[in-house]
């Protein structure tokens, strides 16, 4: 197994008695470039990574689900996880929320306390408002985190000893954090997403399936494209 390969090429439709998929990595800055060939592969990255161009299919994609990829949204979303020494907020309940007097406030949280018994909430961005706090740095983001929680529960709240947060945009392995159905975009084009080609390679991801944005959706679309997979061995 090979990890920390980042895919360059995807040679899917190669004549001949060698036909199959090559895939083409560079495994890092000044790393030697390193290839791999299959008989059929399984393609499951992010939409985000399918609409920014990362990857150059060879020969490319067809006209119908170079359309669907393009059509098609790639929402973000992200989480400030904010880990404290005691839980300050009721621990029977999993949601918290307030009505903001405007966006990017963390006005929805959720706890960790009853699920994990852990004194942890998460905090959630979306949108416009999660785009713009991925160019502030960890402690900015922190502290108009709890700027929030004190609005809720008061100046006298612990501060927090310990902190994760994602920037789902701005990850080129993904380039958001789910996909959604923007507008002008239809329920075929996510079909159209999922059609393998040439028998060989075959798509999966949650945004290929209908219940698309959830873990489930990803996990039934895999299933899916190994059904496939199967059926044309």
């Amino acid at each position: 197994m090979f990890t920390g390969q980042q895919v360059q090429q995807l040679h899917w439709d190669r004549p001949g008695p060698g036909d199959g998929v090559r895939v083409v990595c560079q495994a890092g800055a000044g790393k030697e470039e390193r290839s791999f060939e299959a008989d059929k592969l399984v393609l499951t990255v992010p939409l985000g990574v399918l609409k920014a161009g990362t990857i150059q299919f060879n020969p490319p994609l067809p006209a119908n689900k170079q359309t669907a990829i393009s059509r098609l949204g790639m929402g973000t979303l992200n989480k400030c996880c904010l880990r404290f020494s005691r839980p300050f907020w009721p621990t029977t309940v999993d949601w918290l929320g307030q009505i903001p007097s405007g966006s990017g406030q963390w006005s929805e949280w959720a706890s960790f306390a009853k699920p994990l018994g852990q004194p942890v909430l998460v905090g959630f961005q979306a949108g416009a408002a999660a785009v713009a706090m991925e160019t502030m740095n960890n402690e900015h983001l922190i502290a108009s985190a709890m700027e929030s929680l004190r609005g809720l529960f008061g100046k006298g709240i612990p501060e927090p000893i310990g902190a994760q947060i994602t920037r789902w945009h701005s990850d080129p392995f993904s380039g958001g954090a789910y996909s959604f159905n923007a507008l002008g975009s239809t329920p075929t084009d996510r079909e159209e997403l999922a059609k393998p080609l040439a028998k060989r390679l075959f798509f999966a991801g949650e945004a290929s399936h209908p219940m698309f944005g959830t873990v489930h959706g990803a996990y039934l679309s895999g299933l899916r494209a190994a059904a496939e997979l199967h059926a044309n061995s």
